[in-house]
């Protein structure tokens, strides 16, 4: 027989468990869309993901709210934007590709994973600073998934050749998301 206590924590760890099965899934769903506007693909009609009906919808658009929040709105030979989530080499003024898509999607995985602001500590200024020129990263928890981490990191490489692509990245996401599911079903048919 369960105590109570023990049912507490089981229910502590599927909610857990089910919200990292819905940042692997926004995850997903950000970097297909991103994929997208990358490549000029057109837009899929299709809501399912592998056959699975997808309960998150994950729209990527930019109001420019976040140049309000941090007041500042960087524009470079290779685009505009907010300097916390930009590549290192669009932050030098070099010229840009898919792969600096691939690190900003790096800081938006940061944000699902940790919950909070890049650089929140830091001015503009000093972003560009440390990501652009002394080759600084943003500091990845111990507690998140190592899965995760390794995500981030490949996508954060200095060097732009060896980050992954977006086919890349989008199979390391469905491989993960294929662990999430497994673990969550696992453990919604055990607490059931």
């Amino acid at each position: 027989m369960e105590t109570p206590h023990a049912k507490e924590l089981l229910k502590k760890q599927k909610l857990e468990e089910s919200q990292e099965h819905l940042k692997q899934e926004m995850s997903l769903k950000v970097s297909t869309e991103l994929k997208q506007r990358s490549f000029g693909e057109e837009k899929h009609r299709s809501s399912s993901v592998e056959g699975e009906q997808c309960r998150l919808v994950s729209p990527v658009a930019d109001f420019g709210l976040s140049r309000i929040k941090h007041e500042t709105y960087l524009a470079t030979k290779s685009g505009r934007g907010t300097p916390q989530w930009m590549a290192p080499e669009v932050l030098r003024n070099e010229s840009a590709n898919e792969k600096s898509d691939i690190y900003s999607f790096g800081v938006v995985l940061w944000e699902l994973a940790t919950g909070k602001i890049p650089w929140e500590t830091l001015n503009s200024m000093q972003v560009i600073g440390a990501v652009g020129f002394m080759n600084q990263r943003l500091e990845i928890p111990k507690d998140i998934d190592p899965l995760w981490i390794s995500l981030m990191q490949s996508y954060w490489h200095s060097n732009t050749k060896r980050r992954p692509t977006f086919h890349e990245l989008m199979e390391r996401l469905r491989d993960l998301q294929r662990k999430y599911t497994i673990q969550f079903q696992a453990t919604s048919a055990g607490l059931t």
